[in-house]
């Protein structure tokens, strides 16, 4: 039985639709055609800032994670999907923030280095969860 091909993609769940988000090589062209992007330098500063960065770049970067992951959606109908992220009790701007980073994160690495990236955050996580126990 052959293992079967990484696909890098993560999900984003925004009142109760599931949406894929995988950045496509099609996809990440685009961005660098129509908005003069480079992704990989606009994931960079995700990283390190810890935060959008750029509003724009942002709301482009998600249009392109929502057509590499299969969604066919307008430039319009990405960003309402970004503001219904962002007022969704279960989702929120941080969960959308993760999920993309995530997004971009499983664009860049290969597949051991996104099951360690994973395995990682689910560590973070769960030391904030302990952290925020022992405050309390």
């Amino acid at each position: 039985m052959s293992n079967p091909k990484f696909i890098p993609s993560t999900q984003l769940i925004v009142e109760g639709d599931i949406y894929n988000l995988r950045l496509s090589r099609y996809m990440r062209l685009q961005l660098e055609k129509e908005y003069n992007m480079n992704v990989q330098r606009y994931y960079s500063m995700m990283c390190v800032n810890g935060n959008v960065v750029d509003e724009y770049q942002f709301a482009a970067v998600v249009w392109a994670l929502l057509r590499g992951g299969g969604q066919k959606v307008s430039k319009e109908r990405a960003c309402d999907i970004i503001e219904e992220a962002v007022n969704d009790e279960e989702c929120g701007i941080v969960k959308l923030f993760e999920s993309v980073l995530e997004a971009l994160s499983a664009a860049f690495m290969n597949e051991e280095q996104f099951k360690e990236y994973k395995r990682l955050i689910e560590v973070y996580k769960s030391s904030e969860g302990e952290n925020d126990t022992e405050k309390k």
